[in-house]
């Protein structure tokens, strides 16, 4: 029987592949080569690529991108483009994908903030594609610094320099071996040298082995990696001053392709740092402010109440009597408290604020004799006062705080003596490091020692609360910061001069204002004196108004008191032809002091009223700021304190009364 084609021992023979699967395998093989490629040129592009959805959010980066902004690719994607962009560019970036998306493509400069702080400014192309099936925008970004700095490096030399001649910022070229061949104008101004005395010369000829090595440094590393290279660096400026620049240096080629050198570019932004440091230390003190406000108002009433009694107890006990000399310690206790109190709220600027016009040369005049005991026989005072000083809008107990701790900080300084030094000057210009205050007219008062000095890191830090080098139970560390709180308080700028060895110059710069100021001694404060008056006392704190009641009824006063605003509605209303003073805490429960007040001079329009209160002012303002010239007093206060305060406003011409 013979076999069939397909019978047994015979290998079927497969069907030759048609022309058509060919093509499209080689097609296939084609598509995953320029997949391949594709993929290849975007991972290695120096562009920033990136693909976002509509609403910004992030779906791709390659690795420029990332290497950019500084973050893990895990840590950008899924999040919106915004996070990193600074706000004036988030509506141009919300803008360019929107016409993306309309019109097929848009274009926008970008500011990008990377996670190193600095910000770049980037060219952002945007194209419409589709992926997966939904509208997506493929961004294509060019940066502008870098890109700029490569394309001038591919300049020739004398190309470079007239178009880095007309930038602000130092630029400079140098040799694979780090000689300068060029620099711009900028950079031979702020050395104080001609252009060509560079050509040649390396850093350390320059700048010397202490600044030489870290430039030498951000060379080496830009050649090593062949990429730019970011630092801040700080160099001595004309007259030696430290001058901090935020530097780039990108490495060069020749025609060849070969390594050549390095360009740099450098801006000065020690102004800059010099804000962020005034910014920094304006929030240290608002952090400790706060805390400080958070607990003056029942410090300052227990404060009250430990100092009022103690003052009554001391009044009973004869001169030898044994316990004398415990209650006068626990007066001296409650008076160390209460001025560290005043010195917490001052360096926080949240004390009770009474500016005045202000003649500072009356002030320290007046200052002079306390400041000589203050100082010892072995540091001469020597004043030097302009004449026809503008005047100044403070408070004039704070300034002689400030004065009184400037000198003994000076006297610390001086311990085998010296010279103090006090000046006073107009000025047409505020001199600080806030560019704002430039040109504004001021009066700059100045307190200069021979002493020790300061060494740089304690110039930076000496204006901190609790800081301090002296040794431990020699000082608090508010001293310094109480004066920084003033000033500011003040609507002024503080800032210290000194070199270790060479004496130290605070300087104060306070705002100058129209107007001339008093300039008569302040009279000295006559004894205490009490009256028959009958004064309505409301106060929430029982221990203060127990305690107040009897001071105020020990001078002869009738006093009324009550608890808070409705209780004393009710006593005023039954005795409200005999109250001529109203003395009531600022802040209670329900209604304030001020609200009472009101209402009880609408019906008795010469009601006198005095405010008292533990709260710091800030506090205050937050619940409704006092009038002014309305009579205050902040707690704790002594008995001869409120006495006198009470008899001024009983005997203050009646509101309206014409001068006699």
């Amino acid at each position: 029987m013979s076999e069939g084609k397909d019978g047994p021992g015979e290998v079927p023979i497969a069907p030759a592949r048609g022309l058509e699967a060919t093509r499209r395998e080689l097609a296939e093989e084609a598509w995953r080569e320029s997949e391949e490629k594709y993929r290849d040129l975007v991972e290695n592009s120096e562009d920033l690529i990136s693909t976002h959805d509509l609403d910004g959010v992030l779906l791709f980066a390659n690795p420029a991108f990332v290497q950019l902004v500084g973050y893990p690719l895990e840590d950008l994607l899924g999040r919106r483009l915004d996070d990193w962009l600074s706000p004036e560019s988030q509506p141009e970036f919300r803008n360019a994908l929107a016409t993306a998306a309309r019109e097929g493509q848009a274009h926008a400069f970008l500011r990008i903030r990377c996670r190193s702080g600095e910000e770049r400014v980037i060219q952002f192309g945007a194209m419409r594609a589709r992926e997966f099936g939904r509208v997506v925008v493929r961004g294509i970004g060019h940066d502008v610094q870098r890109r700029w700095a490569e394309h001038a490096l591919r300049l020739s030399v004398g190309r470079l320099e007239a178009l880095l001649n007309n930038i602000p910022d130092l630029a400079w070229l140098k040799d694979e071996r780090g000689g300068y061949n060029a620099v711009n104008e900028s950079f031979a101004r702020f050395l104080g040298r001609a252009r060509r005395e560079f050509v040649g010369h390396t850093d350390r000829e320059l700048f010397g082995p202490e600044v030489a090595p870290r430039l030498e440094e951000s060379d080496r590393l830009a050649l090593e990696r062949r990429e730019s290279i970011h630092s801040v660096e700080e160099m001595p400026g004309p007259g030696g001053e430290p001058r901090i620049f935020d530097m780039i240096k990108t490495p060069i080629r020749d025609e060849r392709g070969m390594l050549a050198g390095t360009v740099g570019i450098a801006r000065d932004v020690t102004e800059r740092r010099q804000l962020e440091e005034q910014l920094l230390q304006s929030r240290k003190m608002e952090a400790i402010g706060r805390l400080a406000g958070g607990v003056a108002h029942d410090f300052n009433n227990l404060l009250t109440t430990i100092l009022g009694y103690g003052g009554i107890l001391l009044d009973q006990l004869d001169s030898d009597d044994p316990r004398r000399p415990d209650v006068e310690e626990i007066q001296r206790a409650g008076e160390r408290a209460a001025s560290l109190t005043q010195q917490l709220l001052a360096f926080s600027r949240k004390q009770v604020f009474e500016p005045a016009l202000l003649d500072l040369n009356a002030v320290v005049s007046n200052a002079t004799k306390m400041l000589r005991r203050l100082i010892g026989e072995d540091v001469r005072l020597v004043t030097s006062l302009e004449p026809d000083l503008g005047a100044v809008r403070a408070d004039r107990s704070q300034i002689e705080q400030v004065l009184v701790n400037l000198a003994v900080n000076a006297r610390d300084a001086m311990p085998s003596g010296g010279e103090l030094r006090i000046e006073t000057r107009n000025s047409d210009r505020r001199p600080g490091v806030i560019a704002a205050a430039a040109g504004e007219p001021a009066v700059h008062l100045s307190v200069s020692d021979t002493g020790s000095g300061i060494d740089a890191e304690t110039r930076r830090r000496i204006f901190e609360p609790f800081f301090t080098t002296k040794q431990q139970g020699k000082g608090t560390g508010l001293g310094l910061a109480t004066v920084y709180g003033i000033v500011t308080q003040s609507g002024g700028e503080i800032w210290v001069e000194s070199e270790v060895g060479r004496g130290t110059t605070f300087h104060v710069s306070l705002p100058r204002v129209a107007g001339l100021a008093p300039r008569a001694e302040r009279p000295v404060a006559s004894s205490p004196v009490g009256g028959s008056e009958t004064l309505l006392l409301v106060e929430d704190e029982e221990a203060v108004r127990r305690l107040l009641s009897r001071q105020l009824e020990a001078l002869g006063y009738h006093v009324l008191s009550a608890a808070g605003a409705e209780e004393a509605t009710d006593v005023w209303e039954r005795n409200r032809h005999r109250v001529r003073l109203l003395v009531t805490d600022v802040i209670m429960p329900g209604r304030s002091g001020p609200q009472l007040a009101s209402e009880l001079l609408a019906s008795s329009p010469g009601l006198r009223v005095l405010y008292v209160s533990g709260y710091t002012n800030s506090s205050i303002a937050e619940r409704g700021a006092l009038a002014p010239g309305t009579e205050f007093l902040q707690k704790p206060f002594e008995a001869d304190a409120l006495a006198r305060k009470i008899r001024q406003v009983l005997d203050a011409p009646a509101p309206g009364t014409p001068p006699q």
